[in-house]
């Protein structure tokens, strides 16, 4: 029997998955999100995959940071709540990514200049927290034994 292939993580592999994104695993964490979020070979939750998506985009994992992004905009998972939706878009934006690029302009145009602002200073503080983490986040995220 073939195993299921589930984001992009076989099905046999799913335990692995999650004993790493809970060792703080970024791809994990994203794959993870993934997988809830869709609702391959597990029930799919918003919530869960907003959770892991959250941990890997703390990390700067720019595809978490836009799906976080697409989650605030939606409310899937999380209140609806633009000013997120920014934050998390712009902060992938910043590594280039296009379609957050062009998510971040749309979130532009839904907030008040204040609102933005805040966004903004939300978003480069995080974004140093990312830069700078701490000894045990560097250790987390130095793991490299996620299967490809």
């Amino acid at each position: 029997m073939t195993p299921l292939y589930v984001g992009s993580v076989w099905s046999g592999e799913f335990e692995d998955t999650k004993k790493l994104a809970e060792q703080g695993n970024s791809k994990s964490q994203h794959n993870l999100g993934n997988i809830y979020f869709k609702g391959k070979g597990v029930t799919q939750n918003y919530k869960q995959s907003v959770y892991w998506y959250t941990k890997s985009a703390e990390q700067g994992n720019y595809s978490s940071q836009y799906n976080l992004g697409i989650s605030y905009y939606k409310g899937e998972g999380v209140p609806q709540n633009y000013k997120l939706a920014y934050i998390w878009a712009s902060l992938a934006a910043s590594q280039g990514y296009k379609d957050a690029i062009y998510n971040r302009d749309i979130m532009v145009k839904k907030l008040a200049p204040q609102q933005l602002n805040e966004a903004r200073n939300i978003a480069s503080k995080i974004q140093y927290k990312i830069d700078n983490p701490t000894k045990s986040q560097k250790q987390q995220s130095s793991r490299t034994d996620f299967k490809e």
